[in-house]
């Protein structure tokens, strides 16, 4: 049992009657489900992957990619989705001045693998041209792209340079070959922040609207 508590927050958590028993056992309540691949960051990145695409090696990575906030690293003044943490809880990637790609890629999506309603947040503070594309790496290497915003498209008030935490979602169809997902952010400054992927099973029938 992990218990976190944010920043100026006051309450309590108790756990009670503990009981392990052999068995099938349903997992309740429902909401609490969670995939391996679903990740909040707040201790870890949960088997996401930030990725230089330029060489795609570990040791090839830049101070603009993907990466986790920390209390000395984070994006500007944002407060993490999950819990409203000052300095941690979230992966985002910014550059200043350097035209900058870079992929945050998920654990793999194994050959046949349920068809999932993909789920996250998101933030920005960006300029024009800055972009966060959600794609579909395929087991041949290539990739396509399922969901795309710009940083333009975003509504924002008059004078406003910064997007708070937006929600998204797109569909992941089954497929027959392993595939992974890909988190593309582009921009030449500022950059975007991530929180709170789910990845949420989806029933025959089911839809996922693109949002």
């Amino acid at each position: 049992f992990e218990g976190i508590r944010a920043n100026n927050v006051l309450g309590v958590i108790g756990v009670d009657d503990v009981t392990v028993f052999p068995g099938p056992c349903s997992l309740l309540p429902p909401k609490a489900q969670v995939q391996p691949k679903d990740c909040s960051f707040e201790s870890g990145s949960c088997g996401w992957r930030s990725v230089n695409p330029g060489s795609a090696l570990p040791a090839d990575l830049r101070l603009q990619d993907w990466k986790l906030a920390t209390r000395g690293q984070s994006f500007g003044s944002f407060r993490d989705h999950t819990f409203g943490l000052e300095s941690s809880g979230y992966a985002y990637f910014d550059t200043i001045n350097i035209p900058t790609k870079t992929w945050l890629i998920s654990p793999p999506l194994a050959a046949d693998e349920t068809s999932y309603c993909l789920q996250f947040s998101f933030a920005a503070a960006a300029t024009a041209g800055a972009s966060l594309a959600v794609k579909r790496q395929y087991n041949n290497g290539t990739m396509g792209e399922l969901w795309r915003v710009d940083f333009s498209q975003l509504e924002l008030g008059p004078g406003e340079a910064v997007a708070g935490w937006r929600a998204a979602q797109v569909a992941l169809p089954s497929l027959p070959s392993p595939s992974a997902v890909v988190l593309e952010g582009n921009a030449n400054n500022g950059g975007f922040a991530l929180d709170d992927v789910r990845f949420i099973p989806l029933a025959a029938g089911e839809d996922c609207q693109a949002r």
